[in-house]
C-alpha cells in the first residue's frame, strides 16, 4: 500500500512538471509573437519607389513633351528663283533661262536636342515643271516644258522656345543643297542658307502638329557636258566647252506635318 502512494505521488509531480513547461514554452511563443507584431507596427511600410519615379516621369513629359530626339514628316510646297544656263544643239550653242521654279516638296526631319538649343538633319525631295527658253539670232524662243527632282538636305541649328504648355515656337538657320536631276540639262546643284520658323504643338506627350516656313537666298548652277565639234571646212573634231551658269535668287518654303515625340 505505501509503494502504491509513492507511485502516485511521483507520477503527480512528472504530470505538473510536464505540464508547468508546457505552459512555459506556450507563454513564451506568445510573447515572441506579440512582440513581431509590434515591431512590424511601428516599422512604417516602405515606400513604392517605382510607382513614385513613374508619376514623377509622367508629371515632366507633362510639362515638357518634347523629346531629346525626334523624327518627323512633312509636305508642302518649294520654290526659287530663276537660273541661266547654254543649251546645245545641232551643233549650235543657245544662251537659255530656267524660270522660277516651285512644286512639291516632301520631307523627313530628324531633330536632335529637344527643348533648348538643338540641330536639325533633313533630307527632302521636290518635284517641279518648269519652261526652259532660248535665245537664239531671231530672239527668245519659248522652249519646252522639263520635269525637275530635287535631292537634298537642309542642316543647321535650331533653337525650340517653350512659350506655353503645348506649343514651342522653333528658330534656326542653316545649308539646304540638292542634286537637280532634269532631261533639259546634263547637271543642276542648289545651294541656299536657309531660316526655318517652325510652330510645334503637342497634341499628346508623344504626337505632335508641325506647321513651318522658311526664307533664304542662294544659287543654283546648271551644267552641260562638253559637246564634240565638227569644223565644217577641217573636218576637225573639238570639244566645245560649256561654262557652268548659276541663278541667284530667293528662297521659300511651306509646309505642314507631323512630329515624334
Amino acid at each position: 500500500m505505501k509503494k502504491l502512494v509513492e507511485l502516485a505521488l511521483a507520477s503527480g509531480l512528472a504530470f505538473s512538471a510536464v505540464c508547468g513547461f508546457a505552459s512555459g514554452a506556450s507563454a513564451q511563443a506568445r510573447g515572441a509573437v506579440a512582440a513581431s507584431g509590434a515591431q512590424a507596427l511601428s516599422t512604417p511600410p516602405a515606400p513604392l519607389l517605382g510607382a513614385s519615379q513613374q508619376r514623377d516621369d509622367v508629371k515632366k513629359r507633362d510639362k515638357n513633351p518634347m523629346g531629346v530626339a525626334g523624327v518627323g514628316l512633312k509636305v508642302g510646297v518649294a520654290g526659287m528663283g530663276e537660273g541661266k544656263l547654254s543649251i546645245s544643239r545641232d551643233g549650235e550653242t543657245y544662251r537659255s533661262s530656267v524660270e522660277a521654279r516651285r512644286g512639291l516638296q516632301v520631307s523627313l526631319p530628324i531633330d536632335v536636342g529637344g527643348d533648348g538649343f538643338g540641330w536639325r538633319f533633313e533630307p527632302y525631295l521636290s518635284f517641279a515643271s518648269v519652261g526652259v527658253s532660248r535665245t537664239t539670232s531671231a530672239g527668245v524662243q519659248p522652249g519646252e516644258q522639263a520635269n525637275l527632282n530635287a535631292y537634298g538636305m537642309y542642316t543647321g541649328p535650331t533653337v525650340n522656345l517653350h512659350v506655353m504648355q503645348p506649343l514651342y515656337v522653333g528658330i534656326g538657320a542653316g545649308l539646304k543643297a540638292a542634286y537637280v536631276h532634269s532631261d533639259a540639262f546634263d547637271l543642276a546643284l542648289d545651294a541656299y542658307l536657309r531660316a526655318p520658323i517652325t510652330a510645334t504643338y503637342y497634341m499628346t506627350n508623344t504626337v505632335a502638329l508641325v506647321a513651318e516656313v522658311g526664307f533664304g537666298y542662294g544659287a543654283s548652277v546648271y551644267f552641260n557636258q562638253p559637246e564634240k565639234v565638227v569644223d565644217p571646212v577641217t573636218r576637225v573634231v573639238s570639244n566645245e566647252n560649256q561654262d557652268p551658269q548659276a541663278g541667284r535668287a530667293f528662297l521659300w518654303d511651306c509646309s505642314v506635318g507631323v512630329r515624334l515625340p
